[in-house]
């Protein structure tokens, strides 16, 4: 096999000796099964898997993620359905339209119920009706909707499968499978009353506490100080933990900001989630704040305390038989450190309900899990208004719906209330400058309303907001925020967000520094528009654009970075970036974004 004069082709991760793309089909079955009939092993590149084993190891074949669902267990498979269990596996795995982990996932569905047509004389899929599988799922009733969904789904995967790569008669209708999609909606509805709860914040701020006084003292143990370093950033950060423990010495990066006279931190990480078909991750970027850096460059100080003869640049460096430790092995070794060190954890019942107690060697303790550290670090950027969009591209989310899954949303009455008394706040303490056509205007208005009311802002802020509340209506709109100064509802608002705001023309429209990522994809969008009009010889409209363009520059996006500019000299970065992540990408290109500006705004055309 590993002699074929072939170039490795890299599917699901791995390198497989294999000499074009692969697809579902009879022939490419054919292909595969002579391929592996001739060779005896897995068609991988370097590989020693023995087709006929009945255990596929595939963790020696990636460098970095390798946990237990990539080991495929076959022997509980009846030996007349044996080869088309491996084979669909082989297949699955090739054909890559999934990842490692659903395709073990399938299979460990699929055995128990090639198990029971075994038991029950059937030894051939051509004698499977529909009748059989309704039997079957009538016995798993016990089983929670999720998982009976998650069957029906690997039965269709699997039958799928033998139609279109063998020339098996099935017997059966295959919308037998239907049923799934009932039980979808009732699993959607328990998801929903389900949800991974947030971290209630006496809890918080007493882990924040322990861990970052335990990444400090430097009396403890290397696994303590460092699982302490790995959650503080799993904290910070929201990251998976598989995403933290696979972070590297060169991870961190900074930016040295000329005309902001500043620097910028930034973590590139792995994301092991939706990442196509080739690559076993993909390297993205988000902002690390002190606190992230500080268990950063711990982590790789105690490293270089560890052994010399390291052959890889992992951070975390624990006594574990797999490099990079697993998600199993950091979640054990942190309830060994709450057990030690965190007298508020030790408890047989929990005071939080949002926390669950569990069992380490026998002893109970009140831990989070780490999907609530991401829940929390998505929530705290929902109450900070940062949009839904950009807290999913953020944290990577693989679809709209995994917005939702991870923030904990308000209803629309409180959205507007928790908006505007932040925006309030914002405003009379100076923390953001209003921007806009009457913006100098309300301000003083604000300032005015202060003074007469001899109200001391650091004293009395609640008081002020509350007042400010009866006189200002305000909600956020697209590319900036409505503020009129009369509870009447506004004759334009159903259409402000069509066509007032989409143009900057509605006189109630402010905007705030801390909104130049939207100017900024206004801009760019802008630019695309008049270039394609350009491109197509429609030049009244191309000149309109670009007219609109630098409009939109001179009265949106200039003002938002120059505001900007001024809040990073008084803040720092870390300042700005720990309420607004959304600027991470403003802040970082600082420097090329006014240069594009200054060029678009001496173009003519």
């Amino acid at each position: 096999m590993n002699n074929l004069a072939v170039k490795p082709f890299v599917l699901s991760g791995i390198e497989w000796t294999i000499d074009h793309e692969f697809h579902y089909g009879i022939e490419n079955a054919r292909y595969i099964e002579a391929l592996v009939n001739d060779a005896k092993y897995l068609p991988i590149k370097d590989g020693d898997i023995e087709f006929a084993s009945n255990t596929w190891d595939l963790r020696p074949y990636y460098t970095m993620k390798k946990t237990d669902n990539m080991v495929f267990n076959f022997k509980s498979v009846p030996q007349c359905y044996l080869n088309l269990a491996k084979f669909f596996v082989l297949l699955s795995l090739l054909n890559s339209d999934k990842k490692v982990s659903t395709i073990h996932r399938r299979l460990q569905d699929i055995k128990p119920f090639l198990l029971y047509l075994y038991d029950n004389g059937i030894t051939s899929v051509q004698s499977v009706m529909n009748s059989t599988i309704g039997t079957y799922m009538t016995s798993k009733q016990d089983l929670s909707v999720q998982t009976r969904k998650m069957i029906y789904i690997s039965f269709e995967d699997f039958f799928t499968f033998i139609k279109a790569n063998y020339s098996y008669k099935l017997h059966f209708d295959f919308s037998v499978f239907d049923e799934r999609e009932h039980l979808q909606k009732i699993a959607k509805k328990a998801e929903e009353n389900n949800k991974t709860p947030d971290i209630p914040s006496d809890y918080y701020n007493k882990l924040i506490s322990l861990l970052i006084q335990s990444m400090r003292n430097a009396s403890l143990d290397y696994e303590d100080r460092a699982i302490s370093c790995i959650y503080l950033i799993l904290s910070q950060t929201g990251l998976r933990i598989s995403e933290v423990l696979s972070l590297e010495t060169d991870s961190l990066s900074s930016i040295k900001l000329k005309n902001l006279e500043a620097n910028a931190y930034f973590l590139t990480y792995k994301v092991f989630k939706s990442i196509g078909k080739e690559q076993e991750f993909v390297e993205t970027e988000i902002f690390a704040n002190e606190l992230t850096k500080e268990a950063f460059d711990t982590l790789v100080s105690l490293r270089n305390g560890r052994d010399n003869g390291i052959e890889n640049n992992f951070i975390y460096l624990p006594n574990s038989k797999v490099i990079p430790a697993t998600d199993t092995f950091a979640r054990k070794h942190f309830h060994s450190f709450l057990y030690k060190h965190a007298e508020f954890a030790r408890s047989e019942t929990s005071p939080y309900p949002e926390l669950n107690v569990v069992n380490y060697k026998g002893k109970p303790i009140i831990a989070p899990t780490s999907k609530q550290f991401r829940v929390h670090v998505c929530t705290e950027l929902y109450y900070r208004n940062v949009p839904l969009l950009y807290i999913k591209k953020y944290m990577s989310h693989l679809s709209d719906e995994m917005m939702g899954y991870y923030v904990r949303p308000k209803s629309k009455k409180q959205e507007d209330a928790e908006y505007s008394n932040k925006l309030l706040k914002s405003l009379v303490t100076n923390e953001a400058n209003l921007l806009g056509n009457d913006a100098k205007q309300i301000q003083a208005n604000i300032a005015n309303f202060i003074n007469e009311g001899h109200y001391n802002v650091e004293q009395d802020i609640d008081a002020i907001i509350e007042s400010l509340n009866g006189k200002f209506v305000i909600r956020a709109k697209q590319g900036g925020v409505c503020i009129k100064t009369s509870i009447r509802e506004c004759s334009k608002d159903a259409r402000t967000n069509e066509m007032f705001c989409a143009y900057n023309i509605c006189p109630s429209l402010f905007h705030l520094y801390y909104m130049a990522d939207t100017s900024y994809e206004d801009f760019k969008l802008s630019q695309k528009t008049f270039k394609a009009n350009k491109s197509n010889g429609f030049k009244l409209q191309a000149s309109k654009e670009l007219k609109k363009l630098q409009v939109l520059c001179r009265r949106r996006l200039l003002p938002e970075l120059e505001d900007l500019k001024d809040k990073i000299k008084l803040k720092g970065v870390e300042g700005i970036l720990t309420n607004y992540p959304n600027l991470g990408e403003i802040i970082k290109n600082y420097d090329n974004i006014m240069e594009e500006i200054n060029q678009w705004m001496n173009m003519k055309y």
